[in-house]
């Protein structure tokens, strides 16, 4: 099991340093939720770790390899993410969305072996959408998308998942129901999980731990009830 770590990290773009000096390490079977304002930069630290942007500084090791030196292809078998990006076309149905997840091991012709129908299966039903597999992406709700979402990186099978914002724009029942998958997925498939979103009182409910990430000062690590008892959540939520 990989355990992904930041040492010394400086984020941001080439004109403005967003956060510095990060040091966190998730541990293998949690379910983290990184929490902190708009603009924070929570985002930028997600697609930072996942290699999706250059750190300004520092490195990412997923294991004990620096997650830039790591072949893309090989790197989406150990670390998958949902970014807040729309995947997929309205035409497609859900369960070739949730296929896509398979790319990193099918052949460059996208043809599926045995594991492969398994894994799509296997992710399709623990998330739920059985009864919309053949529906198509523009006839579901964003509640349902979102659990798509969650299901295509499951297919994706990888030790790692990193979630930005998987919430947003549901109610709060698909928001709790969200995070009671994410809890069962932590919990059966022994995977890392890091999502970065609002919600406190969820987060304070379902996550193993949280980090608090605030501007310009030392970003924060710790249980949640720790946190909570000794100011830090205050401190990011005026």
């Amino acid at each position: 099991m990989k355990v992904l770590t930041a040492n010394s990290l400086k984020i941001g773009y080439p004109n403005k340093v967003i956060a510095t000096d990060i040091n966190l390490v998730l541990e293998p079977g949690t379910l983290v939720c990184l929490l902190g304002q708009n603009g924070v930069g929570k985002s930028t630290l997600l697609r930072t770790l996942a290699n999706l942007q250059d750190p300004i500084s520092g490195e990412v090791l997923l294991g004990e390899e620096s997650v830039d030196s790591i072949d893309k292809v090989e790197l989406a078998k150990q670390l998958g993410i949902i970014t807040t990006d729309k995947i997929g076309t309205s035409n497609m149905t859900v369960r070739e969305l949730v296929a896509l997840g398979r790319y990193p091991y099918t052949n460059w012709l996208g043809k599926e072996s045995k594991v492969d129908t398994e894994k799509i299966e296997e992710a399709i039903s623990r998330c739920k959408i059985n009864y919309i597999g053949d529906a198509k992406l523009s006839a579901i709700s964003d509640g349902q998308f979102q659990k798509v979402m969650v299901a295509r990186v499951l297919a994706q099978d990888t030790d790692v998942i990193l979630m930005d914002e998987p919430t947003a724009h549901l109610d709060v029942v698909n928001r709790v129901e969200m995070f009671k998958l994410l809890q069962d997925i932590k919990r059966d498939t022994g995977k890392s999980i890091l999502i970065s979103t609002h919600e406190l009182d969820i987060s304070m409910q379902f996550s193993d731990q949280l980090w608090l990430m605030n501007f310009n000062v030392p970003l924060v690590t710790g249980s949640p009830e720790d946190l909570g008892m000794n100011g830090e959540i205050d401190k990011i939520f005026f």
